[in-house]
């Protein structure tokens, strides 16, 4: 996707039976994840209790501090906050891209005017984050999203609890992959169906390490969960008709890579879009600046592939795969053939 981006900082003040959103049940069994395929599913009890959010009203809100990629306040930007598909609240930025919007706890979409937001633009508040979180949107029109598969008679869904270093995260973002099916005594029937289904990530704040997404259909997904500061992990869960999959995951220190785009005459690229893929999924993305430096932070430990590629097509680069370390940065310069370059 191209043009400017905006960075919204917001600060705010088996299961059988699905029970109510958030009322975490303190010693009743869900179906854990069956992680290797063919394997029975065991019984488990992630602790995912409810946080206190009795002292929390309306008139704390939710603060949005809205900036572009460089950091500069993004004044007079129209943020809104929808529940049930009707809009709750909105209201434009101040000059320091400031705004309060009486969000309470639940599930909201914000969005901007004019804006798509990327990652997670649905918001599950329980008890006011205590440090800044921020969403990114890039300007343009909406992408329509793949359908989800349909729960069916009886929907079922995953939970669980993200950690890192043995500590509960308060902000957290959870992108389901649907890849399969699963049948009676065969927890996984379909590994890879042609095309997964990608589902609209969530992020959860002030949730004490804890999440429930309700309604899917049965079946195999792969879970990405990230937190600013630590890497993308991911989990594969089955979700059995009618009980809840776990999904709990401890994350590590995010990695992070750097360095220059240049052509054949290590004359430096200016807006090459660098992604960082982890089997298939775009786990980071920037713009390089007018000297062609970027920066790709929160990358998961491990491999990655990393591939560039300029608006116009003008200039051409392999895919780099590479392997970051956990809480390091990796240098890395990539050079592209340009059509200018000649023969």
């Amino acid at each position: 996707m191209s043009g400017p981006r905006l960075l919204f900082v917001a600060a705010g003040a088996g299961v059988i039976a699905a029970v109510a959103w958030w009322q975490w049940p303190r010693s009743a069994p869900s179906i854990a994840s069956a992680r290797d395929a063919g394997a029975a599913p065991v019984a488990r009890v992630p602790d995912v209790r409810k946080p206190d959010n009795t002292a929390w009203s309306p008139a704390d809100g939710v603060a949005l501090d809205v900036r572009d990629e460089r950091g500069a306040a993004a004044a007079g930007a129209l943020v809104r906050a929808t529940r049930d598909g009707g809009i709750v609240a909105e209201a434009a930025t101040d000059d320091a891209g400031r705004v309060v919007l009486p969000l309470t706890p639940g599930r909201w979409h914000v969005d901007i005017a004019d804006h798509v937001v990327e990652g997670a633009a649905t918001l599950e508040l329980d008890v006011p984050p205590a440090t800044p979180v921020a969403l990114v949107a890039e300007i343009g029109d909406a992408v329509a999203e793949a359908a989800p598969p349909a729960p069916g008679a009886s929907p079922s869904g995953v939970v669980g609890v993200v950690t890192a270093g043995g500590a509960r995260l308060a902000d957290f973002t959870v992108a389901p992959v649907f890849l399969g099916g699963v049948g009676p005594g065969r927890p996984v029937v379909n590994d890879r169906i042609p095309q997964p289904i990608a589902l609209p990530a969530r992020r959860y704040l002030g949730t004490a390490g804890a999440f429930r997404w309700e309604g899917l259909a049965p079946g195999t997904y792969l879970l990405h969960v990230g937190s600013p500061g630590y890497g993308t992990g991911a989990v594969r869960v089955n979700a059995i008709a009618g009980g809840f999959g776990d999904g709990s995951i401890a994350l590590a220190p995010a990695a992070s890579l750097s360095g220059t785009v240049s052509d054949g005459r290590a004359v430096p690229i200016a807006n090459v879009m660098v992604r960082a893929t982890v089997d298939g999924a775009v786990v980071a993305q920037a713009r390089t600046s007018s000297d062609g430096i970027y920066l790709l932070e929160g990358l998961p430990a491990g491999p990655v592939v990393v591939s560039v590629a300029t608006s116009k097509g003008e200039c051409t680069a392999d895919d780099t795969p590479l392997t970051v370390a956990a809480g390091a940065r990796t240098t890395r310069r990539i050079e592209m053939t340009c059509a200018w370059q000649g023969h």
